[in-house]
């Protein structure tokens, strides 16, 4: 895991099953970013790793050239792992909604 970036959290934009992402801001640089918070789960549980794996292979792919969303770090804190991306106006199910792409 990376060096801990202190942020402040400004709002909660989602909750899933797995955690929930928050609209933070970057306090060395002011940059708005969005922290997901992954609940707490058995230490023998390899959905963190995994998780972790998949990331590292995506941000050695170029994100920006594929239009993957961008991540910058995983940190612990209080033993849950958090994972900073760059932030998005909108989610993927908000852009499934607005656009409609399939017959309903």
């Amino acid at each position: 895991m990376e060096r801990l970036t202190f942020v402040l959290r400004l709002d909660v934009v989602g909750e899933g099953t797995y955690g929930r992402v928050a609209k933070c801001v970057q306090m060395a640089n002011k940059k708005i970013v969005a922290i997901k918070m992954i609940k707490d789960q058995d230490q023998k549980d390899p959905f963190k790793n995994q998780e972790l794996a998949a990331l590292q292979k995506l941000k050695a792919c170029n994100s920006s050239k594929y239009n993957i969303v961008e991540w910058y770090q995983a940190f612990t804190v209080r033993g849950h792992l958090c994972l900073e991306f760059e932030f998005l106006e909108k989610s993927l199910l908000d852009l499934l909604h607005l656009h409609q792409p399939f017959p309903g």
